[in-house]
């Protein structure tokens, strides 16, 4: 396994070794989940250029994110909303393929989205503690405060995800 940094501190990509034609295959060498509450999902989106989040949950129960496509081809944009992050309020977008073995691990405290770029998107995310929708804190994928370069504009999206207002920066004490 390899870590490659990005310009978010504790943002990374993970290459990962070649698996095996059979049997498991594992992601990492220790358990990177301290808190043992760790919770799985699967977003399953057919179609292309459906967007889901910007999302991020706040403290005393901010999540870490593991995040892998299975199949399909995805763009996953992370958001720093670390006050004390030299990066506060930067973002950073990169592309994943299902038949590429790599992984996005993404901090706690960063907010995240995807935008599916082909057809058959199945990814898989690990979150470090499971949901608190009290805690849950949406930003609006096309925010003009953060100028956020997404690859296409989503065709679809959810009423959730597009009812979101601008948000002022302020309000983020992450």
């Amino acid at each position: 396994m390899m870590e490659h940094p990005t310009p978010l501190p504790g943002l990374t990509i993970i290459d990962e070794p070649t698996p095996s034609p059979v049997g498991p295959h594992c992601l990492f060498d220790a358990n990177p989940f301290e808190q043992g509450e760790a919770q799985m999902q699967v977003w399953r989106e057919p179609k292309p250029r459906t967007l889901r989040g910007m999302r991020v949950q706040m403290a005393p129960k901010a999540q870490a994110h593991l995040v892998r496509p299975i199949a399909g081809t995805v763009w996953v944009m992370v958001l720093d909303l670390r006050r004390s992050s030299p990066t506060f309020s930067h973002w950073y977008g990169v592309e994943l393929r299902g038949d590429e073995p790599k992984s996005l691990w993404i901090p706690e405290a960063c907010a995240h989205g995807f935008l599916t770029l082909g057809e058959n998107n199945l990814l898989l995310s690990l979150a470090s503690v499971k949901d608190e929708p009290i805690l849950q804190r949406g930003i609006r994928w096309d925010d003009p405060q953060f100028g956020m370069a997404w690859p296409y504009a989503p065709e679809v999206i959810s009423e959730l995800d597009s009812a979101l207002p601008d948000t002022p920066l302020d309000s983020y004490s992450v």
